[in-house]
């Protein structure tokens, strides 16, 4: 074993203090790695996955990835689907992910990933929030005076998954809109989120949040052009939502979120489900792994 093992984050969003916190608290459940016995290496990559304003394939985790390989990391954290489809497609370095939802086909990204045989991909925690999404319609149902006509599922619609959630969503008898949904638009930029906001139908009053991590990268930005759209004048109430997490009301550095509104604002995966104890079980899937390589 070495003096000091090298773990690679691929995110494909931003690991805060908090996830670092907790990923570090599982790693060290059974105190075989004390401090000084790790590094960790974090690589972000700000919501840029899925495709650029031109429609071309990001590879920018995939270059991440390799990179942790080139730099002899011995044990590769993906946190999201993406994360976790780069690190199988860029290295033979281990790997274990944490998602927010299975792929369900071969033509689903991030398939291969877990199902090839061999696969450097080794343990998954999936948390599977797209089946809490009926619960988190019924939080705002039972929350705020809105009702289930007034209720949309947001997804990012450059994801597949989350084009499926959406889906699947529409097929239960939901509303889903999905960003950007803008004519001439398909890259995750921050700055269509106004532009989104404003073509959201006057009749939807609340909207779900999906799991993605763009939304979750730029939750400020998200909060901000929502209010931008709808002020909470009396004429225009503000938007309701019921965000994926508790992670959403904190900034990166463990501060309370500014934009953060009780009064309309929830965070709420689901019974039993959210972020941090994910992080801390992805820690453990780490510490399990390593034990294999390293008895």
């Amino acid at each position: 074993m070495p003096a000091v093992t090298k773990i690679g984050v691929l995110h494909a969003s931003n690991f805060t203090a908090r996830m670092q916190d907790n990923f570090i608290s599982g790693l060290q459940s059974t105190g075989h790695w004390p401090d000084g016995s790790f590094h960790i290496d974090s690589k972000h990559h700000e919501g840029k996955y899925g495709r650029d304003a031109d429609g071309n394939n990001i590879r920018d985790l995939e270059t991440s990835a390799a990179d942790f390989a080139n730099r002899g990391v011995k044990l590769i954290v993906a946190a999201g689907l993406v994360a976790v489809d780069a690190s199988f497609h860029a290295t033979d370095v281990p790997t274990v992910g944490l998602i927010g939802r299975l792929p369900r086909s071969s033509s689903d990204a991030g398939y291969d990933a877990i199902n090839h045989d061999p696969t450097n991909i080794k343990r998954i925690t999936n948390m599977d929030t797209a089946s809490h999404n009926g619960e988190r319609r019924d939080r705002l149902l039972s929350d705020f005076a809105v009702g289930a006509n007034e209720i949309a599922l947001m997804v990012n619609g450059n994801s597949k998954m989350g084009d499926a959630e959406a889906d699947e969503w529409v097929a239960s008898g939901g509303i889903a809109v999905k960003y950007p949904d803008l004519a001439g638009s398909t890259a995750n930029d921050h700055l269509r989120f106004q532009a989104f906001f404003r073509a959201v139908p006057a009749g939807i009053k609340a909207l779900i949040v999906s799991s993605d991590p763009f939304f979750f990268r730029f939750r400020s930005r998200l909060i901000t052009a929502a209010n931008a759209v709808r002020p909470g004048t009396a004429a225009v109430p503000k938007f309701i939502f019921c965000f994926p997490f508790a992670e959403w009301q904190f900034a990166d550095n463990r501060d309370p979120l500014p934009e953060w509104d009780p009064g309309c604002h929830r965070a709420f995966a689901g019974t039993g489900l959210d972020l941090l104890p994910a992080y801390r079980q992805l820690g453990i899937c780490a510490l399990d792994t390593l034990a294999v390589l390293f008895p």
